[in-house]
């Protein structure tokens, strides 16, 4: 529960109040970025974990068009494939239940060179 601004009336949390923690992102190669991350602590769902969404965009492009990858609540990874050679992501998770998205990890990445990584 959370007091409204002037403690006058609760409410309850109906999204994870916490992001997934540890977030890590690599390259597996010049087009793919692999996106790790631990799991929301259980006390911190607020109704049953549906899942976490992966959203990612070019970072520097003049339009920016974000996509989003959704999981099931097990998994604590993965695969963005796809990209955009030598270029930088960045790279939000967050948990979701049937109410919506809770709070997001971000980090930002880059995809490797061809035969560099």
């Amino acid at each position: 529960m959370l007091l409204t601004k002037n403690n006058s009336t609760l409410r309850h949390f109906i999204v994870p109040s916490f992001p997934p923690t540890d977030l890590a992102a690599f390259n597996l190669s010049s087009t793919i970025i692999r996106v790790i991350w631990q799991p929301i602590p259980a006390d911190h769902f607020h109704g049953r974990l549906l899942g976490y969404h992966v959203e990612y965009h070019r970072v520097g492009r003049e339009k920016r068009s974000v996509t989003m990858v959704t999981v099931n609540a097990t998994s604590l990874s993965v695969d963005i494939v796809g990209l955009v050679k030598f270029s930088e992501y960045r790279i939000m998770v967050s948990g979701f239940t049937s109410k919506g998205d809770g709070n997001q990890s971000e980090i930002t990445t880059w995809t490797g060179e061809d035969g560099k990584y």
